[in-house]
């Protein structure tokens, strides 16, 4: 019984990890072997940027303020493509808990 439990627990675990890992990548740009004459997709954070700036209406005032706000979300997004390279880069010689951790 306790066996069964602790195998739900690491699945349930596992997957919880997954979908951790896959949130901030949901909603990027796919890969594509596309030739390069078809028009780049926009980067999706350039694209949120954009959008949030609209939707605030950021003034001149707020301009500097949003400036550093906008250089910690790149920063971010840089950080987080980045681990998940080497995550991926390391995937095959992960155990399941390594990749939990991860």
């Amino acid at each position: 019984m306790f066996i069964k439990s602790a195998a739900r627990v690491l699945a349930a675990a596992t997957m919880l990890g997954a979908l951790v890992l896959a949130g901030p990548f949901a909603f990027a740009a796919p890969a594509t072997t596309e030739p390069a004459m078809t028009a780049a997709k926009p980067d999706p954070v350039e694209a949120r940027i954009k959008e949030l700036h609209n939707k605030l209406s950021i003034t001149a005032a707020q301009q500097t303020q949003w400036d550093s706000l906008v250089r910690v979300m790149r920063d971010n997004a840089k950080a987080m493509t980045d681990l998940q390279k080497q995550r991926s880069h390391d995937a095959k010689a992960m155990t399941a808990v390594d990749a939990v951790k991860s």
